[in-house]
């Protein structure tokens, strides 16, 4: 292969509508960039919003007892795994017991799907499928009810 040729096809390549800066005195800033933060800015407003207003479910009092009593917890097989016990532990050590800091571990999960969806799937998808997909995910009312309580 002949590089003065590779450099040459670089150069005629077409970039797409995702390439173009926003701003021509700032060209690192391109659309595809500026609308990955404000899906992911949107994401964590919307995950984390209000968080705490909410009364716990009969669900998330099974999850959440154990954890908060942590010292004396044995596992139960017939539970979900150890896993969500160990996250709201860990979130009730960090940010004190209150029904937002029990609701942390989840929503951190909800946006990691949201990223997942943007980046991972880039590959498979496309750069605009991955866009559209992370914010079909974004605001999908089941994952978002599911990341937030």
């Amino acid at each position: 292969m002949d590089i003065a040729n590779l450099s040459a096809q670089n150069k005629t390549r077409r970039d797409s509508w995702l390439d173009k800066p926003v701003f021509s005195w700032w060209s690192a800033l391109t659309i595809e960039k500026l609308l990955i933060v404000l899906i992911l800015v949107l994401t964590i407003f919307t995950r984390f919003y209000d968080l705490g207003a909410r009364t716990m479910s009969h669900d998330e009092i099974n999850h959440v007892v154990p954890a908060y009593n942590f010292g004396n917890y044995v596992y139960d097989p017939v539970t979900h795994g150890p896993f969500q016990f160990h996250a709201l532990a860990f979130s009730y050590f960090m940010f004190g017991d209150s029904d937002f800091s029990a609701r942390i571990p989840a929503a951190v999960f909800g946006i990691a799907i949201v990223v997942f969806a943007i980046f991972a799937w880039r590959r498979y998808l496309g750069r605009v499928g991955a866009l559209i997909a992370g914010t079909l995910f974004m605001i999908s009312p089941y994952i978002l009810f599911y990341s937030r309580y």
